[in-house]
């Protein structure tokens, strides 16, 4: 895995696969703007306003549709943060690019893995095995999930023993959703809380200044039903188009929560 900057990936415009590089990020306090490099000489920041957009935006509106699942998970790369990429395409599926990012926790090293733009699952090697985990969900055991031995294969280093098996308190995480006929982002975080598991949704609207927050709770792990506070039909509607998305990312995309 490599450290720090430049990231090289490829993405799909126009129909044809196009080699992109991560050159730079510029942290402006409230957003992120990272600068990619196409294949093509074509060069621009990107930057999450409920879809992702070129700060030249005309020119940028295909770049940014190719690059919008990358930036999502962009918005969660530290510097000098260890990051593996591997390209995914499946038989009926687009192609997509897969991520891997190194996080340093008090307890050790954990690896990040992200896929079309979502967080899936963190796994980490202590007591001489790797183990899986989301959020607080441990699965020592090993679980049926087609992308673990990828990952550990992808990783392709020695891997730093995690000090005790203990997953991290919290995960954050770049979450699509579909609200309205458009596909938007937001950030979430995952809160290790028992019996009651939280998860905050920041939505950014069209007011730079406005953000919206909502607290998700997941009463019973067993149960696949998010309840939200909410104020407003408005906000109501948006909460329902999140849990949806939450309730993708948690089951079908990750794993059975039994």
């Amino acid at each position: 895995m490599k450290a720090g900057l430049p990231v090289d990936f490829s993405i799909i415009i126009n129909e044809k696969k196009l080699g992109a590089r991560l050159v730079s990020i510029e942290d402006l306090g409230n957003q992120k703007v990272f600068v990619i490099h196409f294949a093509d000489g074509y060069e621009d920041g990107f930057y999450l306003d409920n879809m992702v957009r070129g700060v030249n935006e005309k020119l940028s509106t295909p770049y940014a549709a190719a690059v919008k699942d990358d930036v999502a998970v962009f918005n969660f790369l530290k510097e000098n943060m260890a990051v593996k990429n591997f390209e995914y395409s499946n038989e009926g599926s687009a192609f997509a690019n897969a991520w891997i990012f190194r996080v340093q926790r008090p307890h050790g090293f954990f690896y990040s893995f992200y896929l079309k733009g979502c967080y899936v699952f963190d796994i980490y090697f202590a007591a001489g095995k790797w183990v899986v985990c989301v959020g607080d969900k441990l699965y020592p055991d090993g679980i049926d999930h087609p992308f673990v031995e990828k990952v550990i294969s992808e990783i392709g280093e020695e891997p730093v023993i995690a000090n005790k098996p203990s997953p991290a308190k919290s995960i954050e995480f770049p979450l699509l959703f579909d609200y309205e006929g458009q596909q938007r982002i937001a950030n979430g975080i995952l809160m290790e809380t028992q019996p009651v598991h939280q998860c905050y949704v920041a939505v950014r609207t069209d007011d730079p200044n406005n953000t919206l927050l909502y607290q998700f709770l997941r009463v019973n792990q067993k149960d696949k039903i998010f309840t939200w506070n909410h104020a407003g039909k408005k906000k109501e509607k948006m909460a329902k188009a999140i849990a949806r998305a939450l309730e993708k990312m948690f089951s079908t995309a990750s794993f059975s929560r039994n």
